[in-house]
């Protein structure tokens, strides 16, 4: 028994001494077993025909060279090594000879070990690719009903062969790469890798943009697990050898040098604000918003359409892909008719909300109908190009004249290659990322502003009929600002009274330090109708241009005095909204004064010479607005704002030098369908005496109802129930005995999962948690919607596991080609869709053909003839 126990000893030992190694494919081995977003890369049919050819063979070739020799090296290197046997406190008291027998029995009993650890180690990252290849197949099995589907599953199948071929080639070359590289020295084949990897490591972090473009996706997988292996294995045989923690002291330097870099994650502002230039503040109030919206639907007296305000989810690429199918369904089925003199098909549109990748979404939309009201013909699609990243492509090529619908337009438009770039800055850049800036060197960017840049690129480049130049980094290049590069939240600048319109943006994050809404709006904040809230649109939100301008330090001197000023900031407050205040007594001399003392006044009205500060917030980018709202923890950083309190001039200056200012994340932190902002604006335009509609675009699939022939089956009184697996959870709960409830009771993890999920509880409950309480906020607001509109006017367009096709009762809508060929009978589930910052053309397809279902369609056709019913005033 001890002979099974030492044994055990020392495998873990061993283990331990190539730690690198291991924790290498054991994460990486993780990543594709849970995460989707990792396996829908290998589904990627961007390079089909001749490019395919070379791209998938040079995936795997990459992970021979630059993931899995590394491994394998990295590990044999330290085992070769004496130093992991003995710890160096210990080896330092030994005596020579009894250093040498103690070794010399290691390797005699566990040379086997020591050998093909690192074999089994090297073959590792090509049993990972297995796993992502079989959880793809796996996600897309039952939907090959689409082309795009079946194409990816006869591309999985070939890339498994592959996988299989180049573990077979790596066996076979570590076993027998003595014999070949015997003329090499070990030293010049370690130095050759680690000059190999380190250069791909260098390039990725002085030039990401390129490198994610020389590299994109599943090419960028290797470079990413391999690229350090082997410096940082050099450094754990350092530790073994001096006893010093250098993995750990690394660590420590490199996050104490990014801690420095007081600039790396703030929010970027436009050129024009860090030269210095000042800022207006041109958004529109409710009232004027109205008017301009009125006008450019015709609207006089009780002849008004219905205000259309669309609420979006998050959910990244997924979220931004799914309102462009269903946003661009809209504006190509309403009527030329009813587009009048106004060359803007979304002149109905009021207002849109959005949340996280639903705000790029938002952003895209907004911009695309600015942009296709300056073509020379207005209100077309402005999209002139596409990439193959878009699952359209090949189709939109074909035909004769190559013009894009809007559906098709937007589709392309959010269809990019956003996640390669921000895993280069996750993953190369941004933890080790010192102030450069203050020693004259060009101040790096991080991931969120790799996410922003890509954003940019992609629009720029799908709106030209040009392509983007491969050495420019960033499209915004300090011309005319044009797509994603113009400030946001300048409406008055580009809508004319009459002439033209755009939906007003509301893009939601969420405050760090108080977890209330950040949002970055193109209407004030203040609402100038009449309200309960004292005339604010959103009352318990910030709104980000306010909150970056320059405050007054109203109550900053009287705290500093020991005074109490609580009810003088409450008094501030009531005589801002117009209130008729009562003052309290606080000396009996003041207890005759109608007014305030002196002191109290000048701290009542504010110390800017008794005016409101003006709001005076630098400008930003439309793209960084979206941002905002679109940092989800890992992938993006919280983007951090400041600025600080002016004088009592009203002037910036010294008086008080406290910065002021707040970190801004996912707003689905919050609230993760946009229909809290919806509703708030839904409230404002009932008061200026309109009927709006509510339009929420869900993109997080949803499991079917449960039919009693369903629940039967699961009981096993008729068979397999129709749609089989992808009614499990729902089916469950029936055949367990749960009874309903309102807020149905959810399954627990059982198995493999549920033993990870306690392995990483620490960390991943609080997380959970986060994102899950997002979505539960979601559900009540979407229940306060549905209160709000009790008599019509809520709409709810969705993504369904398994959704249902076949003819509409009474008329038709949305009969094209690829919906016509979807039927009553056709099986088609995808249970598990990826939600990324890229979208492989399976996932595109599917949630395409989402606008087919006989839910949505339904929904798309009411709401279509709700447009332009004119009875959208209400008395």
């Amino acid at each position: 028994m001890s002979e099974v126990i030492d044994a055990f000893t020392w495998i873990a030992r061993i283990l331990f001494a190539v730690r690198v190694s291991v924790i290498n494919v054991v994460s990486s081995g993780l990543l594709f077993w849970f995460a989707v977003q990792a396996d829908d890369l290998l589904a990627d049919l961007s390079f089909e025909n001749g490019w395919q050819l070379l791209f998938w063979p040079g995936v795997f070739a990459a992970t021979f060279f630059l993931w899995a020799f590394p491994v394998h090296y990295g590990a044999r290197k330290t085992l070769n090594k004496d130093s992991w046997i003995i710890q160096s406190a210990t080896r330092n008291g030994l005596p020579a000879h009894c250093r040498d027998a103690i070794i010399g029995e290691v390797r005699a009993r566990y040379g086997g070990a020591i050998e093909w650890i690192p074999r089994v180690l090297g073959v590792m990252p090509f049993l990972v690719l297995a796993i992502g290849i079989w959880g793809a197949y796996g996600a897309i099995g039952r939907a090959d009903v689409l082309p795009e589907i079946g194409r990816a599953q006869t591309q999985l199948l070939v890339l498994l062969v592959l996988d299989a071929v180049f573990a077979a080639a790596f066996v076979y070359f570590v076993i027998r790469r003595k014999d070949w590289f015997a003329s090499w020295t070990s030293a010049a084949l370690h130095r050759l890798a680690l000059a190999g990897t380190g250069a791909i490591f260098v390039c990725a972090y002085v030039f990401p943009i390129h490198t994610a473009l020389v590299l994109p996706r599943a090419l960028l997988v290797p470079p990413l697990f391999g690229s350090l292996v082997l410096f940082t294995s050099w450094l754990q045989r350092l530790g073994n050898k001096t006893g010093f923690p250098f993995l750990v002291a690394l660590g420590v330097v490199a996050g104490a040098l990014t801690a420095c870099n007081t600039n790396f994650d703030a929010l970027r502002t436009s050129p024009q604000a860090d030269k210095g230039t000042p800022s207006t503040d041109e958004r529109l109030t409710v009232a004027d918003a109205v008017a301009r919206w009125k006008a450019a639907n015709a609207c006089s007296g009780d002849s008004c359409p219905h205000p259309i305000v669309v609420a979006i989810d998050g959910g990244a690429s997924r979220a931004a892909f799914t309102a462009a199918t269903f946003v661009g369904e809209l504006l190509d089925n309403v009527p030329a008719a009813e587009r009048g003199e106004v060359p803007s098909p979304g002149r109905r549109l009021f207002a849109i909300s959005g949340v996280s990748g639903g705000a790029f979404g938002a952003a895209v939309i907004q911009s695309a109908l600015r942009d296709g009201q300056a073509a020379p013909s207005s209100g077309v699609a402005p999209c002139r190009s596409a990439q193959r990243t878009w699952f359209g492509y090949d189709e939109w090529t074909r035909q004769d004249k190559p013009t894009m619908s809007w559906r098709q337009c937007l589709q392309a438009l959010t269809s990019g290659d956003y996640l390669s770039p921000t895993i280069v800055g996750l993953a190369f850049r941004d933890f080790a990322a010192p102030p450069w800036q203050d020693i004259g060197l060009p101040p790096l960017a991080d991931r969120a502003a790799l996410l922003e840049l890509s954003w940019q690129r992609h629009y720029s480049a799908t709106l030209s009929s040009q392509p983007i130049s491969f050495l420019s980094g960033e499209s915004c290049d300090g011309k005319t600002p044009e797509g994603l590069c113009r400030p946001a939240a300048h409406p008055a600048a580009f809508i004319e009274p009459g002439k033209t319109w755009m939906p007003m943006l509301f893009l939601n994050g969420t405050s760090v330090t108080t977890g209330r809404r950040i949002i970055s709006a193109d209407l004030k904040a203040e609402n100038d109708a009449a309200s309960v809230d004292g005339g604010a649109l959103y009352p318990q939100a910030y709104d980000l241009r306010e909150a970056m301008s320059s405050p007054c330090p109203d109550v900053l001197p009287s705290l500093a005095k020991g005074e109490d000023v609580a009810y003088p900031i409450k008094r501030l407050i009531d005589a801002a909204n117009g209130k008729n205040v009562a003052y309290p007594v606080k000396r009996p001399e003041d207890a005759a004064n109608k007014k305030p003392p002196e002191n109290e006044q000048t701290l009542l009205l504010g110390s800017c010479g008794g005016r409101p500060a003006p709001v005076d917030g630098p400008d930003v980018r439309l793209s960084t607005a979206a941002l905002i709202s679109a940092r989800f923890p890992v992938i993006s950083p919280a983007g951090i704002f400041s600025t600080k309190a002016r004088d009592n001039k009203g002037v910036g200056g010294s008086m008080d030098p406290q910065p002021y200012g707040d970190q801004v994340v996912d707003g689905g932190y919050f609230e993760n369908s946009g229909i809290t902002t919806a509703l708030e604006v839904v409230k404002a335009l009932r008061a200026q005496h309109l009927k709006p509609i509510l339009v929420s675009i869900s993109n997080n699939p949803q499991l079917p109802d449960a039919t009693a022939a369903d629940i039967a089956a699961c009981a096993g009184e008729s068979g397999t129930p129709p749609g089989g697996e992808e009614l499990r959870l729902k089916l469950a709960r029936h055949c367990s005995g749960v009874p309903p409830r309102t807020a149905p009771t959810p399954l627990l993890f059982t198995g493999f999962n549920a033993f990870v999920g306690r392995l990483v509880a620490l960390a991943a409950l609080p997380l959970k948690t986060l994102v899950g309480t997002g979505d539960g906020h979601a559900d009540e607001a979407m229940g306060q919607a549905q209160a709000a509109f009790a008599d019509g006017g809520l709409f709810w367009l969705k993504v369904d596991v398994a959704p249902s096709f076949g003819p509409l009762p009474g008329p038709a809508f949305g009969d094209d080609e690829r919906c016509q060929k979807m039927t009553p009978n056709t099986r088609f589930a995808m249970s598990k869709v990826s939600m990324s910052w890229w979208l492989s053309a399976a996932v595109q397809a599917d949630l395409d053909i989402q606008r087919c279902s006989i839910d949505n369609r339904s929904q798309l056709r009411d709401l279509v003839e709700a447009m332009k019913a004119r009875d959208g005033v209400s008395h």
